[in-house]
């Protein structure tokens, strides 16, 4: 059994919490997650910058069959169904199962790779509040990103079904985790967005600029010397932000050449 994970001191899924159990039998490193996701592509980089082998699990997060690597055809919303909700309470992820020990939500995957393989370090004591904030924008990449695809949102069938197989008392130290992105789906779908996407972007400008003011002019990374889980997180987010979304749908880095910088590095 691998290390607790620190970033929320959240423990992994306790042996009894996990109802899929397949999984409990499965050696190794093991990821569940889906290519679009911001979250799976952090923890994706994240296992590459340790070195460390992994077996892809890819879960279809969309609303029509998809063709994942190896061409294998995926069913819609494979993260509504009861197999994946055994294993992820809130239905999202990616989700990390070690050696049968399963670790949910990303920031707390990354924090538990940490303590498995501290070598390259990547995550520094003073981390916390900057992974914080940056797991807070996550709803408001969300927005920008479903906004700019022209997207309706998530089918009102799906967002049910996901609704009925999580369990809140797992989804978050606060236990909200799960209902919040059932709520954020259903505002989503009925709401006027142009003022939520501006807050959007005025939300992640504010962090950019907060985090340009904190790097040494001599820095290229967040972190010091050397890229760490912070400069991951930031990257998968500058990178769709500036290079994936249309112009002016996502993120200026005008004023802002340390960020710059590091979407260039990296």
């Amino acid at each position: 059994r691998g290390p607790t994970p620190t970033y929320r001191g959240m423990p992994v899924l306790d042996p009894k919490d996990v109802l899929t159990e397949e999984v409990k039998a499965w050696k190794g490193l093991h990821l569940l997650h889906f290519v679009g996701s911001s979250c799976s592509q952090k923890v994706r980089i994240f296992l590459l910058e340790k070195g460390l082998e992994w077996e892809s699990h890819e879960v279809n997060l969309r609303g029509v069959p998809y063709e994942a690597a190896g061409r294998v055809v995926l069913p819609a919303h494979q993260n509504t169904q009861e197999w994946f909700l055994g294993i992820s309470p809130t239905g999202m992820v990616p989700v990390l199962v070690h050696d049968g020990v399963v670790v949910i939500e990303s920031n707390d995957i990354l924090g538990y790779l940490e303590a498995l393989c501290p070598n390259p370090p990547m995550i520094r004591p003073d981390d916390a509040p900057l992974l914080q904030q940056e797991d807070d924008l996550h709803l408001d990449l969300r927005m920008i990103s479903f906004h700019a695809g022209g997207s309706a949102g998530k089918d009102p069938d799906a967002v049910a079904a996901l609704e009925r197989g999580m369990r809140p008392g797992l989804c978050g130290p606060n236990g909200q985790d799960g209902p919040q992105q059932v709520a954020w789906f259903r505002q989503y779908a009925a709401g006027d967005r142009g003022a939520a996407v501006a807050q959007a972007q005025a939300r992640f400008r504010a962090a950019a600029e907060g985090l340009e003011a904190r790097v040494a002019d001599s820095d290229t990374w967040l972190s010091g010397g050397a890229p760490g889980a912070l400069d991951v997180a930031w990257f998968v987010y500058l990178y769709r932000l500036v290079r994936v979304l249309p112009e002016g749908a996502g993120l200026s880095l005008e004023g802002l050449p340390r960020m710059q910088r590091l979407l260039e590095a990296a």
